[in-house]
């Protein structure tokens, strides 16, 4: 089976001792994973993301809209993906003189 973000997270969301976390704890946990074989190969990395308190209140700035708690999870996700399909206008390719990294939906 394909490693998957999203299948990973919504698995520990379910599980016992993890019930209440919220999505900013959730990927947190997710993320530390993306360097262990479990998730070292996710085939939905860019195409899909929890979107955390932190997160909305960005995505809110961005587009200017109503309070980020008022607007659904599938809108801030597709709010999320925007900016990151922009992320080649906004972020420079060097910096200081240095290549800058690849920026990953997860960053």
């Amino acid at each position: 089976t394909s490693q998957s973000w999203r299948q990973a997270s919504e698995a520990l969301r379910g599980s016992q001792g993890y019930g209440g976390l919220d999505d900013a704890h959730i990927a947190e946990v997710v993320r530390d994973l993306f360097a262990s074989p479990m998730l070292d190969a996710c085939t939905d990395l860019d195409e899909w993301a929890l979107v955390g308190p932190l997160a909305r209140s960005c995505l809110d700035r961005f587009f200017g809209g109503g309070r980020c708690d008022e607007v659904r999870p599938d809108q801030l996700r597709l709010q999320l993906l925007q900016v990151f399909h922009m992320r080649h206008k906004l972020w420079p390719a060097k910096i200081l003189g240095e290549a800058s990294g690849q920026l990953q939906l997860p960053d």
